[in-house]
């Protein structure tokens, strides 16, 4: 067995060192699926979330809990409403830009979905120098949840420095949720910000109205004594560079992209974690394409100062086989016969 010893910013990433490469499986409904519960009885109980998140982890192997309810517990907090639909939570009625004069006081205790994620957390608290993580998105892509996104995205051209205001705005937020989750007892955030992809926002303009935002966000975080996963979906080639300087502890990115390419680009004191594809690989595949792709990412990414992840949320549906044979992989790891991609 290979065993990559913690390091670095690696070490600063994990307050406490599991043996190996550290494994990470995010995916709420997931978890619910495996416990045979509905995602919409778990967002809004804090115990049973955290029995079933915590069940999640015990079950796969993987190193550490991350705590979530869905995506659109955030907004709901802010005061979009959701409804929940055969495929999870929607947003059934965001802000107007029109008439829009900003948030108010966002109350977490008072959104049952938010108020459910920081009873899990506290449920969870680990004991000092165990980490526990938090999953929310970032002030981009949550701008993007409680406003009319087409609209959102126009302001680009129509009214930048209003777009601007508004993400500084939700930033502000953000950080209040930091600190509550913070005191509730995560020392993880993981940090998703799907709309930043390149494939959806060019290069130049997630320079100018996320990356600023981001950056001060995981500052924030870094001054509370937390560390920070950034999560961008789909390609992120053209924004690497803007990703390492965020300040994140790791960088996690989508299945579409190379890990051999990302790590030649941002070097190798940077934490990466990726990339195993969560629908091809752990939804329809079998053992012997997930122990081929769990040792091809290993050897693209690390194995110093990597983690193995998906390259996004697990599926609900996933079988459970297939995410301990990713987990069992990476222990057992040896590199023989794995191909970098």
């Amino acid at each position: 067995m290979v065993e990559a010893t913690l390091t670095g910013n690696l070490a600063n990433l994990w307050a406490h060192q599991p043996s190996g490469i550290p494994v990470i499986i995010t995916g709420a409904a997931q978890a619910a699926f495996m416990a045979g519960c509905t995602l919409s009885a778990m967002r809004s109980d804090g115990s049973l979330m955290a029995r079933i998140q915590g069940e999640f982890q015990a079950r796969t192997g993987m190193d550490w809990t991350v705590v979530y309810a869905d995506a659109m517990a955030v907004p709901e907090a802010m005061g979009v409403k959701v409804k929940m639909s055969p495929f999870g939570p929607v947003g059934d009625t965001v802000f107007d830009l029109n008439d829009f004069k900003g948030f108010g006081n966002v109350s977490w205790e008072n959104t049952a979905s938010v108020n459910a994620m920081m009873e899990a957390l506290s449920i969870l608290r680990q004991p000092a120098g165990q980490a526990l993580g938090v999953l929310f998105e970032g002030p981009f892509t949550t701008a993007m949840r409680v406003f009319e996104a087409e609209r959102m995205l126009r302001q680009i051209f129509l009214n930048p420095s209003r777009l601007e205001d508004i993400i500084r705005e939700i930033t502000g937020i953000l950080k209040s949720l930091a600190e509550e989750a913070y005191r509730c007892g995560a020392r993880i955030f993981y940090l998703p910000e799907p709309f930043v992809s390149a494939d959806m926002l060019a290069a130049r303009h997630s320079r100018s109205f996320a990356f600023p935002f981001i950056t001060s966000l995981v500052e924030h975080v870094h001054s509370l004594g937390g560390r920070v996963i950034l999560h961008i979906c789909g390609s992120t080639e053209k924004i690497w560079p803007e990703m390492r300087d965020t300040g994140a502890d790791a960088l996690s990115l989508d299945q579409k992209v190379s890990l051999k390419d990302a790590r030649s680009s941002v070097g190798p004191a940077v934490v990466l974690a990726g990339n195993v594809d969560p629908v091809r690989t752990l939804l329809q595949g079998d053992r012997v394409a997930v122990e081929s792709e769990t040792n091809a990412c290993i050897l693209a990414g690390g194995p110093a100062n990597f983690i193995l992840m998906p390259g996004c949320g697990v599926p609900p549906g996933t079988g459970p086989a297939n995410l301990k044979t990713m987990v069992e992989t990476v222990r057992n790891f040896g590199g023989s016969g794995a191909t970098t991609r």
